[in-house]
């Protein structure tokens, strides 16, 4: 089968989006697929030169890409896969399919609001949104959460398939503590340093606990408005050794934002027997069930006395653990192509 991913600002390694849709791609590829997957210029991180990825020019305000219709129009793939809402992938895409007539499935890992002002985003939801999102032949929810708010914008034909992670290439291995010069036990904070991440409210939390808080991930400018404080690490963007390291070695994960779409550091966590702590939003509550405990945004207080209940309880952490292992095994990748390819193939009979 010969496959377009479409996506806006793919990174192999950065953003849930781009992990999603290269963990998918490497698995299809895997089975003998042939998968391409068309992006921008535009990046959440340097890239080197990439087989299988073209990446084509976007304007630069609202990352529209132009030559995505003519590329779609130009190539004949068997099936068209493509990413993100609220972006004008979709839209493009979806306009190329009125034309191509090829089959499409359209994942929007769609959450109720985003970076654009709310009116813009209203503006967009009622234009180029609600055309990008009846259109494909068949719309992917990566939550329950998400495909009730999906019905609610009128979708129909939706099934949910669970964000996907790679388990045979999460290794437990050690070196973080030593690398960074931390002497104490840690704990982790896995994301971007942005205002809706929390980190706010995490970084108090912590002032005055025995405990280094460990931040690994790049910052897009907040990090100078954060309080400084002496238990609290800033490591920018990692490896992947050394993130595989620092779940090893965390007691465990702290995800205080305001809204996750997914959040697949969580996962990630639970893979490594980790516990996490996180915020009462969005589908969070569905992915952490029984493998660690829930806060309300911006609640300082209730963020300290969690994070101190999991450091002074070792038997409910490592309870937490367990169960937080076996709830990471339904996301491996293997199981969500099996999924996704049932999916496929229904559309292309229908083609």
């Amino acid at each position: 089968m010969k496959i377009a991913q479409v996506i806006i600002g793919y990174h192999e390694r950065i953003g849930g989006y781009g992990r999603h849709v290269n963990l998918i791609t490497e698995e299809l590829k895997r089975r003998g697929h042939d998968v391409t997957i068309i992006s921008t210029k535009f990046s959440p991180g340097e890239y080197k030169k990439e087989k299988g990825v073209v990446r084509l020019w976007n304007t630069p305000l609202l990352k529209i890409t132009p030559s995505l219709l003519t590329h779609l129009l130009s190539n004949d793939y068997d099936l068209v896969h493509v990413f993100g809402y609220p972006s004008f992938q979709p839209f493009i895409t979806c306009l190329a399919k009125e034309f191509k007539k090829f089959p499409l499935i359209f994942t929007p890992h769609y959450h109720p609001f985003g970076y654009k002002p709310a009116p813009l985003r209203k503006l967009f939801d009622l234009t180029f949104g609600s055309y990008a999102l009846k259109k494909p032949d068949y719309v992917i929810a990566t939550t329950d959460y998400e495909k009730r708010m999906l019905r609610r914008r009128g979708v129909k034909k939706i099934s949910v398939i669970l964000n996907p992670l790679k388990t045979d290439e999460l290794r437990k291995i050690k070196g973080f503590k030593k690398k960074y010069g931390i002497k104490k036990d840690f704990i982790l904070f896995v994301g971007r340093i942005e205002k809706d991440k929390g980190l706010q409210y995490l970084i108090p939390a912590v002032k005055g606990l025995p405990i280094t808080l460990a931040v690994v991930g790049e910052d897009l400018g907040y990090k100078s408005k954060l309080p400084e404080q002496d238990n609290v690490l800033f490591t920018g963007s990692v490896s992947q050794d050394d993130l595989m390291s620092a779940y090893t070695e965390c007691k465990f994960l702290v995800l205080p934002s305001k809204y996750e779409s997914f959040g697949i550091v969580l996962i990630e966590a639970m893979h490594y027997s980790k516990p996490v702590i996180a915020t009462r939003t969005g589908p969070v509550p569905s992915i952490v069930k029984d493998s660690g405990l829930l806060v309300h945004y911006s609640d300082i207080n209730s963020l300290r006395d969690s994070i101190k209940k999991l450091l002074n309880d070792n038997k409910l952490r490592q309870l937490m653990g367990r169960e937080a292992y076996r709830d990471s095994l339904i996301y491996d990748v293997k199981n969500v192509v099996d999924k996704l390819l049932i999916i496929y193939n229904e559309v292309l009979k229908k083609k």
